[in-house]
């Protein structure tokens, strides 16, 4: 056998292992993969497994399939003179890849205005007091197919009105004071509180610090003190306050 004849078919297989290897992808559950043709446009979608693409050749783009999560904030009138700020966690899924993947480079503008649209429809349809107390604000899921996506639930986070151009009539019970003021979720509250606390905690680190640097003695006495209440059943453990502070 012609030894060039030889060097044609080594060069042939190693292409064609490296054809191999560059084209073939693995796909978790999780995901769906669109593959589009970069001559003809076509595009076709692919499921969980391993899958062979041609290299160069294909554009392959992967799309998250679970159930997503996302905070919104918009502005909307609640009347004609009062302002309604309104933030709202959003849960949604892809179902349609193809069509999530044209609209990707705007998808959080578009979903913002239909999370808006149902704001407003919600909005003109409820009064103040009711709408601060809607957990979901749909209770079917609403298939959006110009983003290819499924909208599970919109549930409300916190929502604040302007009254600053209103005339407030004088309250004449605590559940109309309620009302007037911003209302959050337990969830919310809770995350503030936590932030409320660390922040704290760092505040406090930072002057236990710089009083140990600039007044070392007394806080080696104030160290003790807390030592003490924390370890001492009861006043008669206590040493006197000569002996603490040596």
């Amino acid at each position: 056998m012609p030894t060039n004849y030889v060097k044609k078919i080594v060069v042939l297989v190693l292409l064609s292992i490296i054809i191999l290897i560059l084209g073939t992808i693995s796909i978790d559950k999780r995901e769906n993969v669109v593959v589009t043709n970069i001559f003809t446009k076509k595009e076709s979608v692919l499921t969980s497994g391993i899958h062979f693409t041609w290299p160069v050749l294909e554009r392959v783009n992967y799309i998250f399939m679970n159930k997503r999560e996302g905070l919104f904030t918009v502005n909307l009138p609640f009347n004609d003179a009062t302002k309604a700020e309104i933030s709202v966690a959003i849960q949604w899924q892809v179902i349609n890849p193809q069509t999530y993947l044209a609209v990707n480079e705007n998808f959080h503008k578009m979903l913002a205005n239909k999370v808006t649209e149902i704001l407003e429809t919600r909005i003109k349809t409820t009064d103040l007091s009711t709408f601060n107390q809607l957990n979901d604000l749909i209770s079917n899921p609403l298939i959006e197919n110009d983003l290819g996506i499924e909208i599970i639930n919109i549930s409300l986070n916190q929502i604040k009105i302007d009254l600053s151009s209103v005339k407030i009539k004088a309250i004449t019970s605590v559940e109309s004071a309620v009302v007037s003021k911003s209302q959050i979720s337990i969830e919310s509250a809770y995350y503030q509180a936590q932030m409320l606390k660390l922040n704290t905690d760092l505040e406090q680190a930072s002057m236990y610090q710089s009083l140990s640097n600039t007044e070392s003695s007394f806080y080696s006495f104030f160290r003790k003190l807390q030592v003490y209440k924390m370890n001492a059943r009861s006043n008669d453990d206590l040493p006197s306050i000569d002996d603490l502070y040596k």
